[in-house]
């Protein structure tokens, strides 16, 4: 049949959408999807057709996916937009965000779902949780490289901070990244040391500004662009590293999920100042910043042998009387 322009216009729309555009009957039937489909879930079109929506949806989320389509059913589509994982065709779960709406092909009434890709909501929301349920740094902070999105641009993440120990750790995303192109050991006047000196960011929409050793290894690991961005709370320091692919967005596509990770990095160091600092004053004399009674008999159920010394100040009461338990403290 001959189309009119407004079907052409409707029809480029639908299929040209970076959104996975979904319609299905009132049982949850797939009755038609967008070519999105290949790109987010990683099969062509057809591969989803008369397939029920609710089986593609994560097992610990289909009995809330189940209730969302009763109400949709019975009320109509909820206003607003929900999050569920939904599963790729390869047997992993990606994480959309979906707004819901009315549909109907002149005979059935139906239910049009879009949905885009949520890594950014889905890591903030893991991030925070592995942060109360006191997950290791580096497990917090992979999970945080996931706010900037980087599987649909083909990105590679990486995170550097100082450790407790002063010894640098990182953690990447989108392949392993080589040290240099975190920055770690880096010279004084690198670019990531400057950044982080600085505290201000860098980025480079090619390679042409890096010295010749540092392009060499960014041209061999593939990669065309850069942005290097430093997170600074008191003593604790760590870098945002973001290397785009080489021909493909340049590093400003991740502004968003770059001042996301930004912010989620300054509350994981704030936290774990904030939980050293605990920890430090449940074991140690303030005035003296020595062990406790806890470390103390700590080390004694642990020790075969040990001994104990004992000292007494003379004349020191004399000190705090005449001159203040200030000056008692100094002393």
């Amino acid at each position: 049949m001959d189309l009119t322009a407004s079907d052409l216009l409707f029809r480029s729309i639908v299929q040209q959408s970076n959104d996975l555009v979904t319609v299905f009957d009132e049982q949850g039937n797939v009755v038609f999807i967008n070519a999105a489909a290949e790109r987010v879930l990683g099969g062509p079109p057809a591969t989803y057709l008369g397939l029920n929506i609710v089986d593609l949806v994560h097992p610990d989320e289909r009995e809330r996916a189940t209730l969302t389509l009763q109400v949709a059913r019975e009320f109509g589509p909820a206003p607003g937009t929900t999050h569920f994982r939904i599963t790729r065709t390869d047997g992993s779960f990606i994480a959309l965000e979906m707004s819901a709406g009315p549909a109907t092909d002149g005979v059935r009434r139906l239910l049009v779902i879009t949905g885009r890709p949520s890594e950014t909501r889905d890591g903030l929301e893991r991030a925070m949780m592995q942060l109360v349920d006191g997950s290791t740094i580096a497990d917090i902070m992979l999970t945080v490289c996931d706010t900037v999105s980087w599987r649909q641009m083909q990105s590679r993440v990486g995170i550097v901070w100082t450790a407790p120990d002063a010894q640098q750790q990182w953690v990447t995303q989108g392949g392993e990244l080589p040290p240099d192109l975190c920055g770690i050991d880096a010279d004084a006047d690198s670019i990531f040391a400057l950044a982080l000196a600085s505290g201000i960011g860098t980025q480079s929409a090619n390679l042409s500004s890096l010295p010749p050793q540092l392009r060499e290894i960014a041209e061999a690991a593939g990669v065309g662009g850069y942005w290097i961005e430093p997170v600074r709370v008191g003593d604790a320091s760590a870098l945002i590293v973001v290397w785009t692919v080489a021909g493909g967005f340049p590093p400003t596509v991740h502004v968003q999920g770059m001042q996301l990770a930004s912010n989620m990095v300054e509350i994981i160091l704030r936290w774990t100042d904030h939980l050293l600092r605990l920890d430090f004053a449940a074991n140690h004399d303030e005035l003296t910043r020595l062990p406790n009674r806890k470390p103390f008999f700590r080390a004694l159920n642990s020790a075969l042998h040990g001994a104990v010394l004992y000292c007494d100040l003379d004349d020191f009461k004399p000190v705090n009387d005449r001159f203040g338990h200030a000056a008692g403290d100094a002393l």
